[in-house]
């Protein structure tokens, strides 16, 4: 009994269960639509429930800002206005504001809903559950890859079978990856645990054809290494990655007749040649200068955008706008900074960006004032660089995925009591005395 420890438990609010399901959501995706066959349009319950936060925040007479993120609320806010006045004068439709609206801001009432109603011990329930999920995402994978056949963009284990489902699986891989290293350094995770949870990252990253993953991979342990003293510890576990790299990267090139896809030349080739999958679409870092050529002449329209929404698709025929149906045929949907380009110009574009850089800064300055929890701080950091790399890389920051990101974002702003957090794992022993 005497060494029994007591977590601390409250009675969480309405907001706090809305907060828990949005996140919660597209961790049991595969399970719910894929293995059960839900309705889709369950899908979109998370857009009731950021709704109803964004109902709690504007008219709880209680509710206060905190100053540690006026800087956050004041970049939300102006790329908010600045997006409405513009599409005040490229209106097309309501619906397709109101869509656009949808697919980009509902991340930003979701990151001040988890610190406002989001606790410590909220946190790291959330990070057992995703360490929890992580396990069995691996035999599911396995499952699919050798009994059911599904590979590539199909396989995305618990979070399901359909195309592009991998990319929930890069940013899921990226946050637990990220913690667990950061936890190893700082010598509160096994060397076992860690290295098995890269072993295996890296490993279903190679049958899932994730080549990008890889670099991801090592940005998180580059960043990792950076943001902690140097250590034995720190050495070993840098010399097993760096093989485990090696080793699956082999297996990939083995499996889909790669070569050299981890040098520099095939990474910059990859990125910047003109087109995607085919002659007829756009590539990543290639898109913006390719559609602005072809399809934004205009400097003004460079500058600002065709609209926010007028872009826009959605498996609701009533939001594919016109310049989807005539140009969605370049697959620039597949990228965010394309999309946001299109919509916003380079403006909108760098304020979006100005976001995740701002969010940076200012956990950095948390992290050395003692203010926030050094480990969620450290791996919100990297998540606010791969957010950066992830704007140019996929679209996944305007789906569900996207949650999972300005969950760890959020997470160095949410109350912070070393002193209580310390005592609510104490010893029953420690706390009678």
């Amino acid at each position: 009994m005497d060494n029994r420890r007591i977590l601390k438990i409250k009675k969480r609010s309405s907001p706090c269960w809305m907060v828990i399901y949005i996140l919660a959501l597209p961790l049991f995706w595969g399970t719910l639509f894929d293995l059960l066959s839900l309705p889709s349009v369950l899908k979109y319950t998370a857009d009731v429930a950021w709704v109803g936060l964004l109902g709690f925040m504007a008219f709880k007479r209680n509710i206060t800002i905190p100053g540690r993120v006026y800087p956050l609320v004041i970049l939300a806010t102006v790329f908010f206005l600045y997006s409405l006045f513009l599409y005040l004068l490229n209106y097309q439709s309501i619906i397709y504001f109101l869509w656009g609206m949808r697919n980009n801001f509902r991340y930003y009432v979701y990151f001040f809903a988890i610190i406002l109603y989001f606790g410590w011990d909220d946190a790291e329930n959330s990070f057992k559950i995703f360490d929890i999920l992580f396990w069995i995402n691996f035999p599911v994978t396995l499952f699919q890859y050798f009994v059911l056949g599904y590979k590539q963009d199909f396989l995305g284990g618990i979070f399901g079978v359909q195309i592009g489902a991998n990319a929930f699986t890069i940013i899921f891989f990226s946050i637990v990856l990220s913690r667990s290293l950061m936890k190893y350094m700082e010598q509160k995770e096994r060397f076992i645990l860690c290295a098995s949870k890269c072993t295996v990252a890296l490993f279903i990253a190679a049958l899932a054809e994730l080549k990008f993953f890889f670099v991801f991979f090592v940005v998180i342990l580059v960043m990792s290494t950076v943001f902690t003293s140097f250590s034995w510890r720190k050495f070993v576990i840098f010399i097993v990655c760096a093989t485990l790299v090696y080793l699956t990267s082999i297996l990939l090139e083995t499996l889909f007749e790669f070569e050299d896809f981890m040098s520099i030349e095939y990474i910059w080739e990859s990125a910047t040649r003109e087109h995607y999958s085919s002659d007829k679409t756009v590539n990543r870092l290639s898109a913006i200068p390719t559609l602005a050529e072809k399809l934004v002449p205009d400097f003004e329209d460079r500058l600002f955008g065709l609209g926010l929404g007028n872009c826009d698709t959605s498996s609701f025929e009533i939001c594919n706008t016109p310049f989807y149906q005539a140009y969605g045929h370049l697959r620039y949907m597949f990228f965010s900074a394309a999309f946001l380009f299109l919509e916003v110009g380079y403006i909108g574009l760098l304020l979006y960006v100005a976001f995740f850089v701002m969010c940076f800064i200012l956990i950095r300055k948390r992290i050395n004032l003692g203010v926030c929890d050094k480990l969620h701080g450290r791996v919100a950091l990297i998540l606010a660089v791969l957010s950066v790399i992830l704007v140019v890389y996929n679209s996944s920051l305007r789906a569900e995925a996207g949650y999972m990101v300005f969950f760890v974002l959020a997470l160095p702003f949410i109350p912070y009591d070393t002193e209580s957090n310390n005592l609510a794992i104490q010893p029953v022993n420690t706390l009678v005395k």
